[in-house]
């Protein structure tokens, strides 16, 4: 019974990893369709803004409860 449910538990992580490539690539290549998203303070705002939520996300997964 356990086995099942971890089997289960990783076909479920598998989609969501893949569904989360599809959806990557899509705003990756809808936003190369943006005229000012090549400029450079763009560039720099939305790497920063990457960073802060990237780290607000793994300080919150790693301090659940």
């Amino acid at each position: 019974m356990r086995s099942m449910m971890k089997r289960k538990h990783v076909f479920w992580e598998t989609l969501l990893i893949l569904g989360s490539v599809l959806v990557f690539r899509g705003l990756w290549h809808l936003m190369d369709k943006v005229p000012f998203m090549d400029d450079e303070p763009f560039l720099f705002l939305s790497l920063f803004v990457g960073l802060v939520l990237t780290g607000v996300g793994i300080y919150r997964m790693a301090h659940a409860h």
